[in-house]
């Protein structure tokens, strides 16, 4: 396997990790204050635009052409499953 391509692009993978981390962080802590403050729509809306960044992160990362090897193995996402109960 071939470790050189990912040690190239070892600190800017880390700095784009950084930055959707910090991203995803920030969610936490509006959603937290949201919830104190029991403002229910706004809370509402931070969740739904965290569910999509994650999302998006995700869809990103896997759709990367990456045509050197890798040392790690791709992280298969499975569809949620709702259940209603009638």
């Amino acid at each position: 396997m071939d470790y050189g391509y990912f040690n190239e692009n070892k600190e800017q993978l880390e700095n784009h990790l950084y930055c959707a981390g910090t991203v995803y962080d920030s969610f936490e802590a509006l959603l937290e204050v949201l919830g104190k403050l029991k403002l229910e729509q706004p809370l509402y809306l931070v969740y739904l635009a965290q569910k999509i960044f994650a999302q998006e992160v995700l869809n990103a990362a896997q759709n990367c052409n990456i045509t050197h090897d890798f040392p790690y193995k791709n992280i298969e996402l499975k569809q949620e499953y709702h259940h209603s109960v009638n």
